[in-house]
């Protein structure tokens, strides 16, 4: 059995003994007191009862000090807790081997959607922001279009994650593109996207696009000398993305490309993540011939300055003419942009030396 759905089964039946413990109390106390013609303590021993219950499990007392109605805040609570662990799940799946939790193997990160008056609607995975519809344009526009704009005949592009669909927006700017395929893990983060962020979702379904949802590294795994260009857009080195900045992932990448291939990836902030990057960047140089970083600015990521780090087999992406780089529908951008991206800031240039 998997360790969460284990770990889940122990706190489910030691809160379910507990509860039965709880409730034989209540009956006792109420029995005794009534024999003994002490019905007038018998609140205040109940109420201390499930206050005892309450700092025990949830190491808290002060909803529980006005309680009123013991029995219903046993079932509030204890509901509480089986949709926080998973335990209801676990029921459901009859405590299989294999079962997994709510946002467990099906659904590998907590995914909220959330309306806001300044940033539009923003997604949420794990408590950390994704994407918004304000500023989005920025992200997806950065892990496009340099590389695109740097490989000569980008035909075959991989987008391992972004499930919301910005990239691939992006990418189908590009008429050179003739297929692109996009892994993402988890199959909610596309389907809410369609839903709720259309304007960022909207080329999921074009005809030059194949969405698959499966895992993005093992789809590397079994990819050799197929893509053109790949790009990892991922979420920040926590969970099921963790093995995607490890240097064992960019040897497969360096496998799944062709003999003039190259990647992109997103390697999260300098102001927090500084070791992130220096190792990153050390891995995909010992990896690739050509190794560059560059930056733009994203108003709800961490710090708001976002690394980006690219590996190549043959271009460079600073000797491209800008003169050659075609206009395009952008709002940040531009064939002048795409070298001065790659002008670090001393303190982000020594992590890349």
């Amino acid at each position: 059995m998997e360790i969460l759905p284990l770990i889940n089964l122990i706190v489910f039946f030691a809160v379910v003994g507990y509860a039965v413990y709880l409730f034989a109390h209540l009956v006792y106390s109420r029995v005794t007191y009534i024999k003994l013609g002490r019905a007038a303590d018998l609140k205040e021993d109940a109420t201390r009862t499930l206050n005892a219950f309450w700092v025990n499990v949830f190491g808290q007392k002060k909803l529980m000090k006005d309680s009123k109605s013991g029995v219903m805040h046993i079932v509030l609570f204890y509901g509480f807790l089986l949709v926080q662990f998973g335990a209801i799940d676990l029921i459901w799946k009859g405590l299989k081997p294999g079962s997994h939790l709510p946002f467990g193997a099906a659904y590998p990160y907590k995914l909220d959607m959330v309306e806001t008056e300044e940033f539009g609607n923003m997604l949420f995975l794990d408590g950390m922001v994704m994407t918004s519809q304000k500023d989005e344009f920025v992200y997806h526009e950065m892990v496009a279009h340099p590389v695109l704009n740097t490989h000569p005949n980008p035909e075959n592009v991989l987008v391992v994650g972004g499930g919301d669909g910005g990239v691939i927006r992006e990418i189908m700017k590009h008429e050179k593109v003739k297929k692109a395929t996009l892994v993402d893990i988890d199959g909610k983060v596309i389907e809410y996207s369609k839903k709720y962020l259309p304007e960022i979702a909207g080329e999921l379904d074009n005809p030059r696009v194949e969405v698959k949802v499966d895992d993005g590294f093992m789809h590397i795994v079994k990819s050799k000398n197929l893509y053109d260009v790949i790009m990892v857009d991922s979420t920040e080195p926590v969970g099921p993305a963790a093995p995607l900045f490890e240097r064992g992932f960019y040897q497969g990448i360096y496998e799944a490309l062709k003999e003039d291939g190259m990647f992109v990836a997103q390697t999260d902030n300098p102001w927090f993540k500084a070791d992130l990057i220096r190792k990153v960047n050390k891995d995909i140089k010992e990896i690739f011939p050509v190794a560059k970083a560059y930056y733009a600015n994203i108003p709800t990521y961490p710090s708001g300055m976002w690394i980006f780090q690219i590996g190549s087999k043959k271009y460079d992406p600073e000797a491209v003419d800008v003169n050659s780089i075609p206009e395009r529908e952008t709002k940040y951008y531009t064939p002048r942009l795409h070298h001065a991206s790659f002008i670090l800031p001393k303190f982000v240039e020594d992590l890349v030396k």
